[in-house]
């Protein structure tokens, strides 16, 4: 979330540019990466508009997160028994049960 904030601020620091223009320029790129599929129209309208998709799903993650925090902290706490918190096979308890009986029946 801290990555894509940094970025976002980055790019409307560039007035909606990439950060790494300059650096196509200095290498000598002539044509923008999203100019490369989009019209330059189009391109120039995209960082914006992406960026509001983002800002928006960020949100929407934020808000349903915060939700189910909030539900989690409203439900009641129930104690847990010995068997919750310890679950054992009920197969696994059977053999024990006779494991024991026999060792009483050979004690006496």
């Amino acid at each position: 979330m801290g990555l894509l904030a940094a970025e976002g601020a980055l790019v409307a620091a560039n007035h909606g540019d990439c950060p790494l223009a300059g650096l196509g320029d200095r290498i000598g790129d002539p044509i923008p990466l999203f100019e490369l599929v989009l019209t330059p129209r189009a391109a120039r309208v995209a960082i914006p508009v992406l960026g509001g998709f983002t800002a928006l799903g960020v949100a929407l993650l934020a808000a349903r997160s915060s939700e189910r925090r909030l539900a989690v902290s409203r439900r009641p706490r129930r104690r847990a028994s010995v068997e919750q918190s310890n679950p054992v096979d009920p197969h696994e308890r059977d053999h024990e049960r006779k494991h024991h009986q026999l060792q009483g029946d050979a004690n006496r």
